[in-house]
């Protein structure tokens, strides 16, 4: 029996704690950095990361000695979706921003530090999502999940070597449409159309544990402290300088406006990975690597081993797991 899971939770493993003290201000680095002249970008960004970045890129069957797949159960994640509605609405606040960082350079009253390309770039933006589109799945987000299937497909052709059965194989998620357009897309990319989705459960038990918990929604404040703790330290102040001065403003902005042009950078880049956003010209790879260090420290205290909550919430769906193994 193969067991499918679509849930629309963003689940991290344990993350390992850097020490981000040695970041500190990076001398010349922001004057001279030019995103559109960089084969390399910083591509890591928390749970926005685009799957085409992180996978493994193994294609050959999966061959492990004097063994051989009986059966798979996987819980995973939706494709890339939209942001939600509120996120979208403090997005159009870039227009103005924008504005402001092509009047320092044209100006030269600041003097931005942007190169002519990624000036260009900013200058050409503009914002491909309405309130209208909050949280739905994206076109990158259904290709997502249909690669996904097809590389498992090929890693383990004795589990997929057949036409689709409903008695062998099972398929569920929840009612947001971004999950149940993920499952279509992962069982279309196993079994092309012939699969018969199940109607989705209202608060599903295995699914959406977290929600059905009123201890572990209580328990979110105390959990963000550490966020801003960080947030309020040299590491983020540092960044906040950077950001501000390579985009030539002669004060620095506030953590709202940077934290959106990194919400922008990172949501364009996975809607559209093969093309660079041009908000992430706004930041440095150290800048990069703090913002997401800041969303490490919110879904480790949130949802990973930083609440200790975290583990018997777990236990009903490694407790499914378990019974479809025995």
């Amino acid at each position: 029996m193969t067991s499918l899971r679509i849930t629309h939770g963003e689940m991290l493993p344990a993350l390992a704690l850097a020490l981000l003290s040695a970041l500190a201000v990076a001398s010349g680095q922001d004057d001279q950095y030019c995103l559109a002249r960089d084969h390399y970008p910083y591509l890591y960004f928390g749970t926005k990361t685009a799957y085409e970045r992180v996978y493994d890129h193994k294609d050959s069957p999966q061959n492990v000695p004097y063994c051989r797949p009986l059966s798979l159960w996987l819980m995973a994640r939706p494709g890339t979706r939209s942001p939600d509605s509120d996120l979208i609405l403090k997005m159009q606040d870039l227009y103005g921003l924008r504005n402001q960082i092509r009047r320092n350079h044209e100006e030269g009253r600041h003097a931005g530090r942007l190169c002519p390309e990624d000036l260009a770039a900013l200058a050409h933006w503009h914002l491909n999502v309405t309130e209208d589109r909050a949280l739905v799945l994206t076109g990158q987000g259904q290709a997502d999940l249909s690669f996904l299937a097809k590389r498992l497909q090929r890693r383990l052709p004795e589990l997929f070597n057949s036409t689709y059965s409903p008695g062998r194989y099972k398929f569920r998620y929840t009612k947001a449409q971004r999950t149940q357009e993920s499952a279509e897309a992962f069982a279309s990319g196993l079994f092309g159309n012939e699969v018969e989705m199940p109607a989705a459960m209202d608060k599903d038990p295995l699914l959406q544990f977290d929600e059905l918990c009123p201890a572990w929604r209580q328990d979110q404040p105390r959990a963000l402290k550490e966020v801003e703790l960080f947030e309020s330290g040299p590491e983020m102040a540092q960044t906040l300088a950077r950001v501000s001065r390579r985009l030539g403003f002669a004060y620095n902005l506030s953590l709202d406006n940077v934290d959106l042009m990194w919400e922008m950078c990172r949501y364009d880049k996975a809607w559209r990975y093969v093309s660079l956003s041009a908000w992430c010209a706004a930041f440095t790879e150290d800048d990069l690597k703090v913002m997401e260090y800041r969303a490490d420290l919110q879904y480790y205290y949130s949802y990973s081993y930083g609440n200790t909550l975290n583990a018997k919430l777990g236990c009903p769906p490694v407790k499914d797991m378990m019974d479809h193994f025995a």
